[in-house]
């Protein structure tokens, strides 16, 4: 669901900017990993493992579209709301600049869509009610409620931006709909990952639910998701679905064609500069599937790399 620039006014695109720096700053105020360090490095393999598994691509039988796991709630189960925004925000940063994947301009409305939606409105005001009262199917029913919403919100960023080809009604009418549907396999696989994880933390689970920002996680259980990350970029990504997904499917349906000139065409020449993984292959490699597995290596690192950075940064500021 990564808005590309074309899509997003400058003006919508600054505004939502500063929304998610807001939040990423209430995220730094509030994460705390003195009483846990190793909280540090599952976050960084948790971002790794969000940004390999988005490499793949699923068809939704019968559309047409495709769908990719979103993270975020995952994410916020897992690390806790604040880590796990600190998170997905490195992760599409890295997405942005290097793979073209969404844009510079339209950063804060995907950060907004993807990270503040599901850490800051799904996670505490869906998952951790209905958690007690429904058991797993909290989880799918959640992610189905966070893609829906987020599908809401690009319809309404688009129409705040004046792309007068996705008339409101009609775009939202379409958006959500395929979502919901995406939300239910993204339900399915975070589910499936909370409960490989009980492999390993079958006591610690239900704290990491509960209280995540002070969960213990074992290292077995941290080389599990780091070895499943790099075995989906390395290899697993090169079969994605080439089915457009669930947001290129939608406009294609509305307008007919996706539009490709971004509005603000300094963010369009900065992303051509920097997207040297451009559509998730390596740029002059004949052999497609060491291309896209060695970018989406790159890109996973890459990721862990920034989460770590930013996270760490984040409390030598708060120790200032």
């Amino acid at each position: 669901m990564h808005i590309s620039d074309a899509l997003i006014s400058p003006a919508v695109g600054a505004a939502f900017w500063g929304v998610s720096l807001a939040a990423a700053a209430y995220a730094v105020k509030k994460v705390d990993l003195q009483t846990n360090s190793e909280k540090l490095p599952l976050a960084g393999v948790m971002g790794a493992f969000t940004f390999a598994a988005q490499m793949i691509n699923f068809t939704i039988p019968g559309t047409g579209a495709s769908g990719h796991l979103g993270g975020g709630l995952l994410l916020a189960i897992l690390l806790g709301p604040h880590l796990g925004y600190l998170t997905m925000m490195s992760l599409l940063l890295i997405q942005a600049l290097f793979f073209g994947d969404g844009g510079l301009i339209a950063y804060g409305a995907n950060v907004f869509n993807m990270g503040i939606l599901t850490c800051y409105v799904i996670y505490p005001l869906v998952y951790k009610v209905l958690k007690n009262r429904m058991g797993k199917l909290a989880i799918v029913f959640s992610a189905v409620a966070g893609l829906g919403l987020g599908a809401f919100a690009v319809a309404v960023e688009t129409s705040l931006s004046g792309v007068v080809a996705l008339p409101f009604t009609l775009f939202a009418g379409v958006m959500v709909p395929i979502h919901l549907v995406i939300g239910l396999v993204e339900g399915g696989i975070t589910l499936a990952v909370v409960n490989y994880l009980r492999r390993f933390i079958p006591e610690k689970l239900a704290q990491m639910e509960t209280d995540a920002e002070t969960a213990f996680a074992p290292r077995k259980a941290m080389v599990s998701i780091g070895g499943l990350a790099a075995a989906i970029a390395g290899g697993l990504a090169y079969y994605a679905s080439a089915n457009p997904d669930g947001l290129e499917w939608s406009v294609l349906k509305v307008a007919k064609t996706i539009p490709e000139k971004a509005i603000h065409p300094a963010g369009e020449a900065i992303q051509n500069v920097m997207s040297i993984f451009s559509d998730y292959q390596m740029a002059g490699m004949e052999n497609a599937r060491i291309s896209v597995g060695l970018a989406g290596l790159i890109g996973s690192v890459l990721t862990l790399l920034l989460v770590m950075l930013v996270v760490k940064s984040a409390e030598r500021l708060k120790q200032r």
